[in-house]
């Protein structure tokens, strides 16, 4: 297999509502005690899928992976596909029951999806938590945290990207404080989306976004685990790498400000 990566410094469809048929052997329950497991959400009118890796240290920050299921995804099953990953990295994934209904801009689906993600981070301690998607799921998630990057850590877009019907919704930022990582896996993608892809890319890459893209062919097997821990390690690595920036950033500007107001009270005009 010889895809093709590329390293570039860069990073709709309505989800409405939709319900879906619970597993067997979930938990309902989610109040006192704090549950780890599989667990089945329902207070947030459409179902919310959690796994918390058993033995989590809920006194620590924990991160979080925010799933947001393709059209033909149920949430229940999209949430098994990743349970082995969540217990080798000691992560917590969560999984809407979201279903798209084109036409509509997102807004209330992006303020219930943020109030799911305040309520897990206080209740488990979370810290990063990275958004990945996948199809017109991947679109979604890239225009989520582009809309609100102080919430998220980077994104995972898996045979999607930003091209698709939130693109005149996407605002691009030079400040790093403003951005996040993007990975971006595209298997077997037509031309046409191939070529939107790159043009969008390479307007991040001119903001600064640090973004992964690799794209595979048609007749290359791609090992889904594989990709996934792939994934996670790139966001991981570069989420930390990015919160150095940033904090770099910061501190440069205190300084700044410190020395120009240190200057400006200093002026014999000023006495």
């Amino acid at each position: 297999m010889k895809p093709c990566r590329v390293f570039i410094a860069v990073i709709v469809l309505y989800f409405g509502a939709s319900f879906y048929r619970a597993p067997a052997g979930l938990s309902v329950t989610f109040f006192g005690e704090v549950p780890e497991g599989l667990i089945e959400l329902k207070d947030y009118h459409n179902p919310v899928y959690l796994f918390v890796p058993p033995g989590q240290d809920k006194s620590l920050l924990n991160s979080m992976i925010l799933l947001i299921p393709d059209s033909r995804e149920t949430p229940d099953a999209l949430v098994q596909e990743w349970l082995e990953i969540a217990k080798k990295r000691k992560m917590m994934v969560a999984v809407p029951a979201l279903k798209m209904a084109p036409g509509d801009v997102p807004y209330r689906t992006d303020e219930w999806i943020l109030k799911i993600k305040k309520d897990l981070a206080n209740r488990y301690h979370v810290g990063r938590t990275y958004v990945i998607g996948k199809g017109v799921g991947a679109h979604y998630a890239v225009y989520l945290t582009l809309r609100h990057p102080e919430e998220f850590s980077g994104a995972g877009l898996m045979e999607g990207s930003w091209v698709g019907s939130f693109e005149k919704l996407l605002q691009l930022s030079s400040r790093p404080a403003k951005q996040v990582p993007v990975f971006v896996s595209l298997v077997a993608p037509d031309a046409e989306f191939t070529k939107k892809t790159e043009k969008w890319a390479y307007r991040f890459s001119g903001k600064g976004y640090p973004v992964y893209m690799e794209k595979f062919e048609k007749d290359e097997k791609v090992n889904s685990v594989e990709l996934k821990i792939r994934m996670m390690d790139w966001l991981q690595k570069k989420a930390e790498a990015w919160a150095q920036v940033i904090a770099a950033k910061e501190k440069t500007k205190k300084e700044k400000i410190s020395s120009w107001t240190k200057e400006f009270f200093s002026s014999p005009v000023h006495h």
